[in-house]
């Protein structure tokens, strides 16, 4: 039994007279027609959501830089005052004449310093760097030493003294 074009909570469905193609088309157009409306408000809704994702996304980032700022004056700003506290005791140490060298000391040992010690860690994090690669490409090596019982460096050693035979032996014979 087929089932009419109504249910008990919508309207029914207009339906066209079975002998009436004009109005069938009519009909399916019609149809269409919302269905293009459901679309586009469907596409507009969509972009819509991600405008307001766009814009959300901008505004924390802004923020984030705010934030960011703000931190790195406080950073900059207490650094400033503890080096400049540090100059004002040492000159507070020393005779009342050469109190001036205190923040003159700190502010060359800062100078000084500060690549000094920037080198240093730059240069443990490359031989660390170093150490670890080094360890990964050993790992690698007995890796290939277990599954093919020879591994890139050996090959490349045989590879070196076959060359090496070859051309000693068409040194020879010339």
């Amino acid at each position: 039994m087929v089932e009419s074009a109504t249910t008990s909570d919508r309207e029914p469905v207009d339906t066209p007279e079975d002998s009436d193609p004009k109005a069938h088309a009519a009909a399916g157009f019609k149809a269409l027609g919302e269905a293009a409306t459901y679309a586009v408000q469907y596409a507009q809704a969509t972009v819509s959501g991600v405008a307001y994702s766009l814009r959300k996304l901008v505004l924390l980032a802004a923020l984030g830089v705010v934030v960011l700022l703000i931190g790195a004056t406080l950073i900059v700003t207490a650094s400033a005052l503890f080096v400049v506290a540090i100059g004002d005791a040492i000159g507070a140490i020393l005779p009342e004449g050469i109190a001036w060298l205190g923040p003159l000391v700190v502010g060359l040992v800062g100078v000084v310093g500060t690549p000094i010690i920037v080198w240093m860690i730059l240069r443990l994090l490359a031989s660390s760097g170093r150490k670890t690669a080094a360890k990964h490409y050993a790992e690698r090596l007995e890796k290939q030493r277990r599954a093919f019982s020879t591994d890139v460096e050996l090959r490349a050693a045989e590879q070196r003294r076959r060359t090496h035979d070859a051309a000693s032996s068409n040194g020879t014979s010339s």
